[in-house]
Order: structure tokens, then sequence, then C-alpha cells
């Protein structure tokens, strides 16, 4: 969770100022500080946060299925771990959580012992495994995602990965790794674990200092797994200098007979500091990968050291990298960008105090990031007005007053030269504190983005409260589920979508709710955002009780939903080869030919995209059929032909909007 403190500077009375839009001005502007500093307990990392009331709602009625819980609500404070998430290879979702209260472990038992639930139908039923458990090592916040071997269409074949960190009760030492094989039912055993000691590096050897290993774990299906982890000087630091944030740690996990090593990479950004010296940067960050696993960007967020002094670029924005070659190698894009130079974020952007217009990116009520179908990141974050340009004072912004200044919600897209952006939305309250939210623990608005396994369709979800019903007004007290969707083919958006105001169970109690980074898409014209929310089991809403996830179904979008054109100003409509369907076959082919009781059908694809895949007889008889997801690169799907005389048959394959193409081969029995 990546809420920050504000703390109100002064109030500028009489304040006029114009941007570079004539018509725009603000009158009696509030200027308030951003903390971009995050301090870490050994229970949870607590973030200074705004003032809000605390809630009057208590326990949710759940008509939804109870998927599992934990102990207490820490496990699902932030949304970086991204700990829901769906496969569409094996058609399986699953959840990495802390064990659920009264779970009793045979070996290794204590509060930290990380447990996985998955459904094989959709979220109907659910399952659990013990994925690692360790008794003397408390492990916490993990990160988490489905990995699934080439070629396999098996639940029980796929892999549960999960990783976080760990403190031995008191102070954070180290992080874990651990995966297993899913089982049915799930069972109580340890997966393959590996624990890193920062303290006694010596004994994991290759591995490095870092913290919070949790961060956007991804699967990809070049056989890898990709996680972040923090580079603090001190991750117990109580003050920025102490904790000292300088870059991340790249981990990728190499699946191997089984298990998964991990090797390391790190990036170190370069960022103005204060007089004082505390980096002009958020410690939090983002990273994402295309499906096959060539293209990744991972995203900070600060004011790059070379920025102009006197320039709409010295200020806090998206500092990227990319790499196009699996992370082999890693280079800048587009630095020291002008967003000012996009419409859309000049004509919501208020000047300075000297007329100098700087758009804020912020952190401060999430952030979010994937990979659409060209290759290009979409950064999903809030856009606010910079008020100062002194070198103490980058962090000054103008209050959000709701009426004249606004907290947009933005995609910021990557294009071939810079970027572009659209606004998706903009929040109707700021978050809680984690002194005065009834939970305890702050509460942001959990921006996440989501898309199809072929990266056409994207999602963005976000928690609002309508201030209409809140105590305190524009407080996130009791949140509901928003979500919009965007057509990256067509450049049409759906509306905002408000997923839980008319639903019992999350009806402004939407509380920690989570979205899986992949939709699923349950008919060719039809797509469900996998999403849980967090329900207190004795209502009290207090963070160190039990907690239990229910699993929502019925977040879905209809072709037809997507038929709005962009804001004014936003990204333009791009023609690619993702609308020529019929193209993107790079080649496929049956083996072997002849072939006797099963078979492999393997098929390149340019991009990702749905498959159909057919055998028919020699009289034109359909007696195999398939409908898969493929990814860019090779996909192989085992074919049983056990059931075939001997004879001459033809095995097709029909793209999503495209031409059928058809071979032939033989059965020799």
């Amino acid at each position: 969770m990546k809420k920050q403190l504000l703390i109100t500077l002064t109030t500028f009375t009489a304040l006029a100022v114009t941007s570079q839009n004539v018509n725009k001005s603000l009158v009696n502007g509030k200027i308030k500080m951003i903390e971009t500093f995050k301090s870490f307990s050994s229970s949870e990392p607590i973030n200074k946060q705004n003032t809000a009331a605390k809630s009057n709602k208590k326990m949710s009625v759940a008509p939804y299925p109870r998927i599992g819980g934990s102990t207490n609500v820490i496990g699902v404070q932030s949304t970086e771990g991204r700990a829901l998430t769906y496969n569409a290879a094996v058609n399986t979702l699953g959840m990495v959580i802390r064990k659920q209260a009264g779970w009793t472990i045979p070996v290794g038992d204590n509060s930290g012992t990380i447990a996985y639930a998955y459904s094989t139908n959709l979220g109907l039923t659910w399952d659990s495994t013990i994925v690692i458990a360790n008794a003397s090592k408390l492990m916490r916040h993990p990160g988490g995602t489905i990995y699934n071997p080439s070629g396999n269409t098996n639940p029980a074949n796929a892999y549960a990965v999960a990783s976080g960190p760990w403190h031995p009760g008191a102070s954070w030492q180290g992080n874990y790794f651990a995966s297993k094989q899913l089982s049915f039912p799930g069972n109580n055993t340890n997966g393959s674990s590996l624990f890193v000691d920062n303290l006694n590096l010596g004994v994991t050897p290759g591995q490095k200092k870092q913290d919070f290993t949790r961060t956007d774990m991804q699967a990809t299906t070049d056989g890898k797994v990709h996680v972040l982890g923090g580079l603090f000087g001190d991750i117990n630091g109580t003050t920025a200098l102490a904790q000292a944030f300088r870059g991340v740690m790249l981990n990728t996990g190499t699946f191997n007979a089984g298990s998964f090593t991990w090797t390391l990479d790190s990036l170190k950004p370069s960022f103005k500091s204060t007089t004082s010296g505390n980096k002009h940067s958020y410690s939090s960050f983002n990273q994402s990968w295309s499906e096959d696993g060539q293209i990744g960007y991972v995203v900070f967020n600060g004011v790059d050291i070379n920025a102009p002094v006197n320039s709409s670029m010295n200020t806090y924005q998206p500092y990227v990298y990319k790499t196009v070659n699996g992370g082999a190698s890693w280079s800048r894009h587009a630095p020291l960008f002008d967003f000012t130079t996009i419409p859309a974020i000049a004509d919501r952007t208020y000047p300075t105090w000297s007329g100098l217009v700087k758009p804020f990116i912020s952190l401060d009520e999430g952030s979010s990031a994937t990979v659409d179908a060209n290759g290009d990141l979409h950064f999903f974050a809030s856009l606010i007005s910079s008020g100062s340009n002194h070198i103490d004072s980058l962090t000054a912004t103008y209050e959000i007053d709701y009426v004249n200044t606004q907290n947009y919600l933005v995609d910021f897209k990557t294009t071939s030269t810079g970027w572009c952006a659209f606004v998706i939305d903009s929040l109707q309250s700021a978050a809680l504190t984690s002194t005065t939210s009834a939970w305890g623990l702050g509460y942001d608005a959990r921006m996440q983005i989501s898309r199809t396994t072929n990266g056409q369709k994207i999602v963005y979800s976000w928690a609002d409260s309508d201030p209409a019903v809140t105590t305190t007004p524009h407080a996130n007290e009791l949140p509901n589920i928003f979500m919009k969707g965007y057509d990256v083919v067509t450049n049409q958006f759906t509306s905002t979508k408000d997923m839980t105001s008319t639903k019992m169970g999350p009806n402004y109690n939407s509380f920690w709710h989570l979205t899986s980074p992949i939709i699923i898409n349950t008919s060719p014209s039809n797509w469900a955002v996998p999403t849980i929310y967090t329900s207190s089991d004795d209502g009290s809403l207090a963070n160190a009780n039990p907690v239990s996830y229910y699993y929502m179904d019925d977040n879905t979008f209809t072709s037809s939903d997507f038929s709005l054109a962009p804001v004014v100003g936003s990204c333009p409509a791009i023609t690619t080869s993702i609308k020529k369907n019929e193209t993107n076959i790079e080649a496929f082919v049956l083996y072997p030919n002849p072939a006797l009781n099963s078979a492999t059908i393997d098929v390149n694809l340019h991009y990702a995209s749905k498959m159909d895949i057919s055998i028919i007889n020699s009289v034109g008889q359909t007696v195999y059929s398939n409908s898969i997801l493929g990814n860019a690169g090779s996909n192989k799907l085992n074919v049983d032909l056990s059931s075939l005389s001997s004879g001459l048959y033809f095995y097709q394959v029909k793209i999503e909007n495209g031409k059928a193409i058809t071979k032939k081969f033989a059965v020799e029995k």
C-alpha cells in the first residue's frame, strides 16, 4: 500500500494561478506536502497517511464463496504482491495467504505459515495447501502467482509460487522464496523453499541483501517467474535517511525439475535530494512483463537528478527501465519527458505560484502496471498539481478540494518516443490513516490494473467511498469497488462501473480488495475480473483479529461495453498487427506425423490470442476441438488420438476474428 502523509504547510489567500489552459485558474489554493517515506514495522509497513474518520461499517454478510482466511488482515494490506491471480492455460485461480485461524500445521507452525488457496472451476469451490512453514521465521506480506510448465493443461501439474519478507520476532531480517505443485486435495507438507538471511548471506550462495521481495510477482511462458525486492540501507530505519532506499533487486526464478533457481540483477535510479539529503523519490515501485517474458518494465517514481530546475520535468514522474530481450539488458525509456505536452495532462494541472506548470504523478492512492498486446507499458497512478519549484519543496502539491482540484486516476502509456495518457476517472474520497481508520491500518484507493492474457483488453480498478454516506466528508470509510475497461485494439473505453453498490456483502464494505493481473475471457465476448474483498470475522475491524476472503465472480464486461471514446487529449488510436489475426500464425505443425495414439500440435504466434483448434475426419466431421488462450511464441497442445481409427485427418487452427488454416495428417495403428 502506498499512501503517504499530506501535511498542511500553509494557505495562500487570494492566490490566483493560471495554467497553460488560459481558462483554468485556482483561487485560494492550499498547499500540502507529500511524505514519500514509508516506514516498515516488524508487523506491518505503516504508511503515513491523510486524516479521515473511522468507518461505522462492521461485518460483511457475504453471499460470495469464502476462499479462505488469515489470522489477521496484515497479509493483504498491500496490493504490491498481487496475491490473487488467474492462469488461463490451466483455467485456475489462486491466492497466496497467511494461514487461517485454527489451522494447525504438523511441522514449523506459526502465524506466518504461507498457504495457497486455489480453484479449478472459476471460483465456485476452493481448496488450499501449505506452501512454506518454519517454526523460527515469521513470514509476512506474501506475493504470489501460478507457474504453468510449457504445454501443460492439467492444473495438478501447475505450481503455486510465493515470496516475501520474514523476521525472527522483531526487525526484518530476510526473504523467503517457495513453490509447490498443486495437489488435489491440498495438504500440509512444505514445498520447495529458500530462506535468505540478510545477516548471514554466506549460507545462500548467489543471494544478496534485499528486502520485501514481494512486488508484482509474474510468471511468463519462457519458464520464468519475476518478482522485485527493494534495496535499502536499513529496512528497519525509522527515517528516510536511515532507510536509504536506492533501487530494486530483480529476482528471476527459472523452473528446473519441479523447483526454481533464483538469479539476481539490480536497477538503481538517480534522483535529486533535498538539502538535508532525503531522496526525492517514492520507495515504492512496480514491474510488468509481456506474456512471453521478452518485454519488461520496471517503474520508479521521483525527480530525475538531471531534470532542469526551471522546467516542467522538475517534478515527480515515472522513471522507467525497459528490456526487450528478457532482462539480458535494460535501458531508460524516454528520460526527462515533458508530460505537459500531453493535452489531457496539461489541461488538468495547475501551475505553481511562479506560473510553472508541473504535473505531479503520485503514488499516494496506489499504483500498478501492465504490458499490452503491442508491448507498451500502462502505468496506473494518480495526477495532482505541483505547487513549488524549490529543491526542498518539490513534494508540495495543491490540496484536493473535490471542486476545483481533483485527484485524477490516469493510465500513463508508453509510446515509441515517449508517453501519452488516458484520464480514467477521479476520486471522491481520500485515504484513511493508520491511526484513525477503524482497522488501525492505512487504507487507500488500492489502484490496480489487469489485462487479458493476450493484452487486448485492460481493466482498471480502485476503491472509493460516496461522500453522501460517509461520516467524514470525502473520507474512504465505506469503500465500493469501481472498474473501467479499455480495448487496446479499438481504442474504446467502457463507462466506470460501481461493481459493489447493489451487492449484499461488499456494498460499502469492499475493504482490502485485490484483483487478478489477468482477466478471465469467459467467452469470446465476455470478460470477468477475478476479485476478492476482505471481511472482519468478528465484525470488529481490528487488524489483529481473523479475517476471511470472499471471491467475486460477477465483476464482468461484455464487448458492447467498450463503446466510449477516450477523453480529449488522450492517446490516439494506433493501427497495429493485432487487428490482422489471420497473419498472427507464424507457423504450426502436428507431430509425430503419422501419429499413433497421441500427437502434439505446436502453434507459433506473433502475439497472444485466443485459438480454436480442431481435428476433422475425411468426411468433414469434427472429432476433436479445444479453445485455448495462446501466448506469443510456441504453444504446444497434447491431443489424445486413441479413439481414432487409421486414416487421413485434418488439423485446423483458427485465431480469434481470423481465418482458419488447415493441414492434413495421418493416423496409423
